[in-house]
């Protein structure tokens, strides 16, 4: 079940999702006899033959969190869909069936300097390998980034 946070001290929204937990820092593969977490949510590789978890669950879930904030639907609409994208190779992508005329997706054609980022982002974030997806620390810094060339370009623009 995936909660959402609000700290008052800091001012800050947090997503967690306690169906799989692990201490945040560990690399070590934490095995698994149930598959745990959210369906949908879930990575290739609790939902595998030898079930094991990293800290790397949690970027896969922010992938799919952020997909469905961009699409509106879900990246994948089971563990079914899960497994079967980690087997094929395929890669997601982020705008492919879009009609940008549609008034849900009209913002895009705005703001198309972050689309590629986004692509990007949840391309690495839904890796098959947890090796291969990002830190949470790299996504945060790659954020920041990313708004700092942006906020200048409006600067910029105007």
């Amino acid at each position: 079940m995936t909660k959402v946070l609000y700290c008052a001290n800091h001012f800050c929204w947090k997503l967690a999702d306690f169906g799989t937990s692990s201490e945040g820092t560990t690399k070590r593969a934490q095995a698994t006899t149930y598959s745990r977490g959210t369906p949908s949510y879930r990575v290739p590789e609790i939902i595998g033959d030898n079930p094991a978890y990293t800290n790397k669950v949690d970027i896969w879930a922010f992938g799919c969190i952020l997909y469905e904030m961009c699409i509106g639907q879900k990246a994948f609409e089971g563990d079914f869909a899960v497994r079967e994208y980690a087997m094929s190779g395929a890669t997601i992508n982020l705008f492919e069936g879009i009609d940008f005329v549609d008034e849900r997706f009209r913002f895009w054609t705005e703001y198309l300097r972050f689309a590629s980022c986004l692509q990007t982002w949840i391309q690495e974030a839904l890796s098959r390998e947890p090796g291969n997806r990002p830190s949470a620390a790299t996504i945060g810094s790659r954020f920041w980034s990313s708004i700092n060339r942006g906020m200048a370009g409006m600067v910029e623009d105007n």
